[in-house]
């Protein structure tokens, strides 16, 4: 069983970058997609993810696990 870490991935240049808030839920899926597995398991301590940082964006929606 793989275990990798996500939070990385690259920009449009190619160059490697931190995905920023809620990236490890995107990054996972798509470093595994390679292996073909048949579900990938994303354990985190939250139900689901903010679209912006709160903090800067007042306007961040949540998005439930489910709907990503």
């Amino acid at each position: 069983m793989p275990v990798v870490a996500g939070y990385s991935g690259a920009n449009s240049q190619g160059k490697s970058t931190t995905l920023g808030r809620g990236g490890s839920d995107y990054s996972a899926p798509s470093s595994v997609q390679p292996l073909a597995p048949d579900e990938v398991w994303i354990w985190t301590d939250v139900d689901g993810v903010l679209t912006a940082d709160p903090r800067i964006c007042p306007d961040a929606a949540y998005a439930a696990g489910n709907q990503l």
